[in-house]
Formats: C-alpha cells, sequence, structure tokens
C-alpha cells in the first residue's frame, strides 16, 4: 500500500512474499531491458530503495496517457480511435514474438506523445504473481480490463490475454466508458455492443473487437494476427455454401478415425501420469531441492562466518573513517574520563559524560550523534575472516560498507539475497534448484515459482515462468496437463482432455473448430467429427436435409440445371389450369409455353412479370395485367455431387425464384 508520505510500503504482505514481490519486479524489469520493440520505452536502471523496488524508463516529454485523454475528451472519434489500436497490436505482435505478454493492458497503461505515437508501459507480470500470492485480483487488475484467466491461479494464459485487454481498450475509447466487468458477465450481465452507442463504426471492426472481448480465453482470437484479418475484413454474412455441404458430406461418407489420433492434429494422444511431488517440470527428471544457504556465510569471501556486532554506547566503529574498529584505551583520573582510539585511522575519541570529544578536531557529540556522521547503524555484521561489514537498515537489508562492493546494484540486499551471494549465486536467484537441469526456482511450503531455466525441453518455462503454482499443480502441468486432472494429451499441438465416465471433456485446443466446444463432453468419435466440421453422431440428417436444401437453392440461383442436357431449361411437366383443364407446360430462360399437341401458347420472358410460387400453386402477371395461374406437379431433380447423387422434390416457389432471378 502507499503511505501518507507517498512511499509504497510492503509490510502486510509479509517479508517472505514481499521480498518475492520485490524479486519478480525487478527480474520483469530486467527482461524488459533486453527488450527492443517500438513502443516499449527502453529500461534505463532498476534498484531497491525505501524498502521497495523500482525501475526506470526513458523519459517521453508532454505525453499523457490515454486514461487522461478518454477522460478530458470523451468519445474518441474512429480514425483516432483505430490508429491507437493498430500501434498497439504492433506492440503487442512484437513482445509476443518473444514470449512476453504484457498481462495488464489498460488505458492508464498507454503513453501517447504528442505527435500521436503510443507506448506501452508498466507490464503487470509481478503483479500477477502478487494477486496469486493475496488472491486478490479484483483489486490487482482493473475491473473490466482483466479477462477471467486473469483471476484464477490454474487459468491458462497467452496472446489472447492481452488481445481481451486491447479490446477492452479500444472499447473504452469508442464509448467512453470501459467494458462491464467479466465477473458481472459471467454472472449473465450482457455486454453492450459497440454499436449500439457508436452506430459510425463499420460492423466488422464492432464485431472484430467484440470477438476480443469473448469470456471465454478460446473464443478470442489467439493472435495479434488472427485480430488484424477480423478488424480488415469486410462483413460477410456466414452461409453454408453447396460446395462446402457437399464436401462435408463427402467426409463423412469416407469418415474414420484412430483409437488413440488426436482430433486437432492427428497426432497421438497420450495419458499422461503426474510427476512425483518435487519432481522439476522444466527437465521432469531431476528433485527440486532446497539450496544448503547460510545466512551466517560471508558473501565476501565465503568461507568467513558473520558475527552481530552492537554499535551503540560507545560505538564500535570510528565515526571518522566509518571502518576501523574503536578500543577502548581505558580509565583515567578516578575512572570519570575514557579514551577510545580507532584500529585504522588512528583518531582518538575521549568521553567525558555524554560528550563525546575528538581528540584531533576538538568536535564534540553524543555516541549516537556520532554514529549518524559516520552514518553507521546501530546494528552491523562482519565477517570473521576478512572483516567485511554489513550494516543493518530500518527495512531489514544490510549495505556492505566495507570493502567497496565490487557490483554496482548489489551494495543493499536482504539477509536472504546476501545468502545467495555467498552461495555464488545471484541475489535475485531463488532458493531451490533442480538437482538435473538446475532450473532455479523459489518454494515456500507447497507453493512454487520456476524463475529460471536455461534449458526447457517441454516448454513448461516458456508457459509457466514466473508463475505461483501449487505443488501438486505443477505435477500435472510439467507433463502437460493443465487441467490437473486425469485425461488424454497430444504432445503435438498440446489439444487436452479430461477423461468423464466414457466421454472426454475438451480443456484445451488451438483448433479453431475444435475450440468452439471448449468445457464440453462428447465421445472421441464426435471430437474427431467436430474437428472435421462433421454432425455429431446421430445428427447425420440435419447435413442431408442441409445439402437438399442448397441444391434447391443452387437451382433456384442458376447454378444447377434443370437438365444438364437443356442448360435454358428452367421447368417442364404437367400442370392444370385454373379451370383444372391439364396442360404440358414449359419453361425455359426465353420464353413459356403451355397446351397441348394442336393447340399450344407461347409466351416470352420479358411479357412475364412477379412470379410467385407456393407450394404447388405458380403464379404469373402478364404484361396487359392478367394473371395466369398454375398448379404444377412437383419434380425430383438429380444432382450428381462429388458425395454422390443427391435429389430434391422442385415446387412452385422453387420455379418462381429461378424465374425471377431471369426476369
Amino acid at each position: 500500500m502507499r503511505e501518507v508520505n507517498g512511499q509504497v510500503s510492503l509490510a502486510a504482505l509479509g517479508a517472505t512474499n514481499a521480498q518475492r514481490l520485490k524479486h519478480q519486479f525487478l527480474r520483469e524489469a530486467a527482461v524488459l531491458g533486453k527488450l527492443r520493440v517500438r513502443g516499449v520505452l527502453p529500461m534505463r536502471g532498476w534498484f531497491h530503495e525505501m524498502g521497495t523496488a523500482y525501475y526506470v524508463t526513458q523519459f517521453v516529454a508532454d505525453a499523457t496517457t490515454l486514461e487522461r485523454v478518454i477522460q478530458q475528451e470523451g468519445r474518441m472519434d474512429l480514425t483516432g480511435a483505430l490508429d491507437i489500436v493498430m500501434q498497439l497490436m504492433e506492440i503487442l505482435e512484437g513482445i509476443h514474438g518473444q514470449s512476453i505478454l504484457h498481462r495488464d493492458l489498460k488505458p492508464s497503461n498507454v503513453l501517447i506523445a504528442p505527435n500521436g505515437e503510443a507506448f506501452l508501459v508498466d507490464f503487470g507480470s509481478a503483479r500477477e504473481w502478487h494477486g496469486d500470492v493475496a488472491e486478490r485480483h479484483t483489486v490487482e487488475f482493473t475491473p473490466g480490463y482483466a479477462p477471467l484467466e486473469q483471476l484464477s491461479e490454474k487459468a491458462r494464459r497467452g496472446p489472447a490475454t492481452d488481445i481481451y485487454g486491447l479490446c477492452a481498450t479500444a472499447y473504452t475509447m469508442l464509448t467512453g466508458v470501459p467494458p462491464i466487468a467479466v465477473t458481472e458477465r459471467a454472472n449473465g450481465a450482457p455486454l453492450l455492443s459497440i454499436r449500439a452507442s457508436r452506430p459510425d463504426v463499420e460492423p466488422s471492426v464492432g464485431a472484430a473487437l467484440e470477438q476480443g472481448l469473448a469470456l471465454r480465453y478460446e473464443d478470442r482470437p489467439q493472435s495479434i494476427e488472427a485480430l488484424r484479418s477480423l478488424l480488415e475484413a469486410p462483413t460477410a454474412l456466414a452461409k453454408d455454401d453447396l460446395e462446402s455441404l457437399d464436401q462435408a458430406m463427402l467426409r463423412l461418407h469416407r469418415f474414420s478415425f484412430g483409437r488413440r489420433e488426436c482430433p486437432s492434429c492427428g497426432g497421438v494422444l497420450e495419458e499422461p501420469k503426474p510427476l512425483k511431488r518435487f519432481v522439476c517440470p522444466v527437465c521432469r527428471e531431476g528433485q527440486i531441492q532446497l539450496r544448503a544457504l547460510n545466512g551466517r556465510l560471508c558473501p565476501i569471501c565465503r568461507v568467513g562466518v558473520l558475527h552481530r556486532v552492537t554499535n551503540i554506547d560507545p560505538l564500535k566503529f570510528c565515526p571518522a573513517c566509518r571502518i576501523g574498529r574503536l578500543e577502548g584505551r581505558g580509565l583515567a583520573i578516578g575512572g570519570w574520563r575514557r579514551s577510545f582510539g580507532c584500529r585504522s585511522c588512528e583518531a582518538i575519541f575521549e568521553s567525558k559524560g555524554d560528550e563525546v570529544t575528538n581528540i584531533a578536531t576538538r568536535e564534540g557529540h553524543t555516541w549516537d550523534e556520532w554514529r549518524e556522521i559516520g552514518e553507521r547503524s546501530e546494528e552491523v555484521w562482519v565477517c570473521d575472516g576478512c572483516e567485511a561489514q554489513f550494516d543493518t537498515l530500518g527495512d531489514g537489508r544490510r549495505r556492505q560498507v566495507h570493502p567497496k562492493p565490487a557490483r554496482a546494484g548489489w551494495e543493499t540486499l536482504h539477509p536472504d539475497e546476501w545468502a545467495l551471494v555467498a552461495a555464488g549465486l545471484e541475489p535475485g536467484s531463488g532458493n531451490a534448484e533442480c538437482s538435473a537441469c538446475g532450473a532455479d526456482y523459489f518454494v515456500e511450503g507447497d507453493r512454487l515459482t520456476l524463475l529460471g531455466a536455461t534449458n526447457d525441453p517441454f516448454g513448461f518455462a516458456s508457459r509457466h515462468q514466473g508463475r505461483l503454482l501449487d505443488v501438486e499443480d505443477a505435477r500435472w502441468m510439467g507433463v502437460g496437463k493443465e487441467s490437473g486432472h486425469l485425461g488424454l494429451l497430444c504432445a503435438n499441438c498440446r489439444t487436452e482432455f479430461d477423461k468423464v465416465g466414457e466421454e472426454l471433456l475438451l480443456t484445451y485446443t488451438n483448433h479453431h473448430a475444435l475450440s468452439k466446444h471448449v468445457w464440453t463432453e462428447h465421445t472421441l468419435e464426435n471430437w474427431h467429427r467436430a474437428a472435421q466440421s462433421l454432425p455429431w453422431t446421430g445428427k447425420e440428417d440435419e447435413l442431408r436435409l442441409a445439402l437438399e436444401q442448397a441444391v434447391a437453392l443452387a437451382y433456384a440461383e442458376g447454378r444447377i440445371d434443370f437438365d444438364s442436357r437443356q442448360p435454358d431449361l428452367i421447368w417442364k411437366g404437367q400442370a392444370a389450369l385454373e379451370d383444372g383443364q391439364l396442360t404440358a407446360l414449359t419453361i425455359t430462360t426465353e420464353d413459356l409455353s403451355y397446351g397441348g399437341l394442336l393447340r399450344k401458347t407461347k409466351l416470352p420472358m420479358e411479357e412475364i412479370s412477379h412470379p410467385r410460387g407456393d407450394e404447388d400453386i405458380l403464379s404469373l402477371e402478364l404484361a396487359g395485367g392478367e394473371m395466369l395461374v398454375f398448379r404444377i406437379e412437383r419434380i425430383s431433380l438429380s444432382a450428381r455431387m462429388a458425395a454422390g447423387k443427391v435429389s430434391v422434390l422442385l415446387d412452385a416457389g422453387d420455379v418462381a425464384r429461378r424465374m425471377r432471378g431471369i426476369s
């Protein structure tokens, strides 16, 4: 929390969690320091100070946050909003390409320079780790901009997590208000459509942004490239066409699947078993073991032992040279005066009552005042070997006073960090490591955080580095089973199922057709059908009916001929006039004729208008306003398709639609 004086206090977290949060924050700074992406401000440095941690980025003169722009100007025009969205997309594409997520994208974390250039600031991986510790995600992440998976320790994160924040930011720019929080939406509250308040937004743009705000991770665009395609795509009605239905029927005729074949990629579905407790999930071989850290071992010589020295009345360290040891020189004249000499600079201090005088300068102060002048602490740790000295600061950290620190940034560290240095490690290292691959961990009880790994053979580090995990969850995640339950997993594409009786619950996939059905249960056969866009078992008749309807529509639109040998023929068959007289009716693209062998009436097509059909009644309006009505028989039309012959019954409505297409 931020105190009245503006300083940030982490005391409420407890010493261990405060230390881990600072570590995560500084590790994030180190990662960002190596990042070279336009729109991410270059990192200039990171450090501890006043009980917390900071990092410094390049300054952008006269920049303001997007949040303030919206507060001052209200809803933005479409062109300006989309310009910022496109800039942010390029930034995210750059950081995602280096396996980094922002995790906290919102208007207050977007800087706008005077020239309109956008910058993305305040990456949130450390904040997310803190949220996992504190279980206060709604506080750690701003409602309206955080997707559901960001409020859960176990949920999968990825580019679609940042896409939610991006689309929520775009929503705010266009509507003036943030989207309703996901916790409310999950309980049934609707998301107000962008076009409801901004009719000037193109339907395709509104639809793309709202898809990026889908509650389920799998329902959002899975990459910036996918979102860009949606934003740039023209609006089109989704409609099953004849060719796609024909191909689906052909696939249904040929459908088969392997007993352990992955429906997503054709790989092998395996049934992984969880790792043993504290087996390293990175290499799946070594054991995660606590490091043998000794808080009393000297971090300078790594041989001597640190001893606590109380530096109060009288002082044990010289206030003149700061590092020399003061030694008493005995009593004088009845014991009311005593002198102390420095072994290093040979300064002499004489005490009389509360006043202590530097004999060389004749300057007098109390011992407390001399300690402040010498800038030393009340508690000092001294090595019994190399005589290195460390002052204890008010926040518990220790500052190296002697010898002079050899590495910048290592002057002041917490005791557990000094213990790591004494073991030959970086101060940001964890308290545990893998016995086989050397992966770096911080372990506390039954929770662990992977801090770094040199090798990542199974991709665990790329997915979970920096996240706080329960040991039980890590056992499953280490074998790729993110849900933490028994089931099947494809090592090739990471499609994952949980076993639920005789069926499989789909928990993750990157397959577009399958992703629509995440968290539903089906048989393996049905999952293969879904992957190929085929009907579920028992629903095959729906596909056949759809194909027949598509054939009828293709006839009505002139894409399928009534008779392949006569392309101009629209319809030919028995009909009855209004008086019940039977007649032979022939309709072509040029004319309509009816009658018997001896007497036949022929009407040019241009004299016929407004053809209408209803089941077996065909009504035609002639040029003079006269109506011509036929009762026609339904005739079977056979179309040869890739999946075989498809037969449909044509009625008067089909004929009328075909005639309207040429009139």
